[in-house]
């Protein structure tokens, strides 16, 4: 039997694309904070402005302008595309609001990574749901790894830092060249 290739799941915001620090850089603009993608210390970035209601943090995020100017991660395009050409079965699964899934496959999606094929985008707020033992989760936000019987990779941001892999079955990787060959070393 021809040993297969795991097939691989990554998300977008901050995997493939740096949104925190074009986010913060919004909020920062909106009320005039000084804030850093470094000051970020999870997801929830209430506690940098705690008189601020969450749903107008999250305002800026359900419009075109900040995904039109979000940058891709260093490398994730090289190294994305090398999966694809080496023939990995490469899904993009994003756990990002209905309202954005326009922008973010426009303006992202298409515009950094056309090699994927917009069907192979998942928008999914529980990525547990998806995959088994031959899928491979590169995320960095830690609680959609927790629980999945997928092989899990926590992609090393500032708001994920915090988090200690050490004793579970979640591998952190610096940057794309480390998350690469890590995929590479994986044997169904």
């Amino acid at each position: 039997m021809p040993m297969c290739k795991p097939i691989i799941l990554v998300d977008c915001d901050d995997v493939l694309v740096d949104l925190v620090g074009e986010w913060i850089s919004k909020l920062n603009e909106i009320y005039g904070t000084n804030y850093t993608a470094e000051d970020v210390p999870d997801w929830d970035f209430t506690g940098l402005f705690p008189n601020v209601k969450k749903a107008d943090l999250l305002k800026p995020l359900q419009k075109a302008e900040i995904w039109k100017k979000v940058s891709p991660i260093y490398d994730s395009i090289v190294y994305l595309k090398a999966l694809v050409s080496e023939g990995y079965e490469v899904y993009i699964v994003t756990a990002t609001d209905y309202r954005n899934v326009k922008f973010k496959i426009e303006s992202v999606i298409s515009k950094y990574y056309p090699f994927i094929d917009t069907n192979h985008v998942i928008i999914c707020q529980k990525k547990q749901m998806i995959g088994d033992e031959n899928y491979v989760l590169v995320d960095d936000y830690v609680n959609n790894l927790i629980g999945g019987r997928y092989k899990k990779i926590l992609f090393d941001r500032p708001h994920n830092r915090s988090v200690d892999t050490a004793g579970t079955d979640i591998t952190r990787v610096h940057g794309w060249e480390e998350c690469y060959d890590y995929i590479k070393s994986i044997k169904p």
